[in-house]
């Protein structure tokens, strides 16, 4: 498929390429549209060559921003051939109406132009009220009170993180978390900065970007305790762990978690604690939530193809989704 496409070019032809990709029906016809993550987003980013995605990823923000809506404008489809794509909802039922009119949707018709209208309030611009409307969703999916989101409230920065047991708050969890992440991928498609309290590791997973055992310090409460506690024994090298983790779940009791095979019979020494450290991020980042975890990047892959989230630096990517810019208080 990449046959065609000059390899050396530069990414200034981005929106060329992308062009010829959409526009050549000899190219369009073998491919099969169906409900997976099949669509002409993830055929067009096939198309683009690797080494013009390593290439993006040594550019400035600004040259990545600039590279980046460039292929969202080819990929948006024509208003005047597709049309747009209407979207109501009411102020008192904002989530539940939200996530029926979205999560059904293709991948297709996350390209399209949405008109978001309220209830009641068809006097107002759809242009005007889809900035509101990402806000107030985005606001309302990480309220810890709703159950899909925790915060840190001895954090200063009141960062939201996934909670492990939101399936016990709601039956459907699962469908809210890969409609959030729609919601993100659509909002930086649209080039839609909504501020949201995420936190900063999560954008490592959709940037590609490693996870490292500082990230927990996002996560955890008694950070001073564990985490300190942690970094004294790796300069010491005196600890009494093993490769081993106990967990209290509220309806399963205590039970033993082993990071590697018979682990609990397995003392961490100052030379494994490199590996234990890796094991507790992965188990307390990923393994705990992976459903949840999935469904959302799930949603943001549907939207924007993981290819293209790979030329930012999670941090880049935190700025474009107005990570930075939340304020509580606010």
């Amino acid at each position: 498929l990449c046959s065609f496409i000059d390899i050396d070019r530069t990414p200034t032809r981005c929106s060329e390429m992308v062009t010829r990709a959409i526009n050549d029906e000899s190219l369009m016809e073998p491919l099969t549209y169906t409900e997976s993550l099949e669509y002409r987003g993830n055929y067009v980013a096939r198309l683009i060559p690797l080494s013009e995605i390593t290439s993006m990823k040594s550019r400035n923000l600004a040259e990545k921003k600039r590279w980046f809506r460039e292929l969202c404008n080819m990929l948006t489809a024509d208003v005047d051939n597709e049309g747009y794509l209407e979207i109501t909802v009411r102020r008192e039922h904002l989530l539940k109406d939200s996530i029926e009119a979205i999560v059904n949707m293709s991948p297709e018709d996350m390209h399209k132009v949405w008109r978001i209208y309220f209830t009641g309030e068809e006097h107002r611009t759809p242009c005007d009220l889809a900035q509101e409307w990402f806000m107030l969703v985005m606001k309302q999916l990480c309220e810890p009170r709703n159950g899909f989101w925790q915060r840190n409230h001895k954090k200063d920065d009141g960062c939201s993180h996934i909670n492990p047991l939101s399936n016990i708050c709601c039956q459907n969890d699962l469908d809210y978390f890969h409609f959030m992440g729609r919601m993100i991928g659509k909002s930086l498609f649209d080039g839609m900065k909504v501020p949201n309290s995420i936190a900063p590791y999560i954008y490592k997973f959709m940037s590609g970007c490693p996870i490292k055992f500082t990230d927990l310090w996002q996560i955890l409460e008694e950070d001073n305790e564990v985490l300190g506690h942690l970094d004294r024994v790796d300069a010491t090298g005196c600890c009494d762990l093993d490769m081993n983790m106990t967990e209290l779940s509220p309806f399963e009791g205590i039970f033993h978690i082993d990071h590697i095979h018979n682990g609990r019979n397995i003392p961490v020494t100052r030379i494994g604690m490199s590996s234990y450290k890796q094991a507790l991020a992965k188990h307390l980042l990923y393994d705990t939530v992976e459903p949840q975890l999935t469904e959302l990047l799930r949603g943001a892959f549907e939207v924007i193809p993981r290819s293209i989230y790979s030329i930012f630096h999670y941090d880049e990517l935190q700025r474009l989704c107005g990570c930075n810019d939340f304020s509580h208080e606010d």
